[in-house]
């Protein structure tokens, strides 16, 4: 069984695991989208479905791609809504990332 702390090593790389950790909607973001099986069991296990869906309501950006996306909003029993997209200042909507 691997520990949140192990999830956030693994998958946020490029941050101390004890920074990792107080930014939960990143690491959550993160395991939805990255995570294996052991990752979510972890995740499940240390946050509730609220702050899963909070995580949906609000995500980090460029974090999810489409298919983590619609399924955790399936998963979740959330209709599927349209993945936010990320707009670089300087550029109109139509053009954005």
């Amino acid at each position: 069984m691997r520990s949140l702390h192990e999830v956030a090593q693994r998958l946020i790389w490029w941050s101390k695991p004890e920074d990792a950790l107080q930014d939960h909607s990143r690491l959550i973001a993160q395991i939805m989208t990255y995570g294996d099986l052991e990752d979510t069991q972890a995740m499940l296990r240390a946050f509730s479905r609220a702050q899963l869906e909070d995580v949906l309501n609000h995500p980090p950006s460029g974090v999810f791609t489409p298919e983590a996306w619609n399924a955790w909003h399936l998963l979740l029993g959330k209709k599927p809504k349209p993945l936010p997209r990320r707009i670089i200042s300087g550029q109109d909507a139509s053009s954005s990332l």
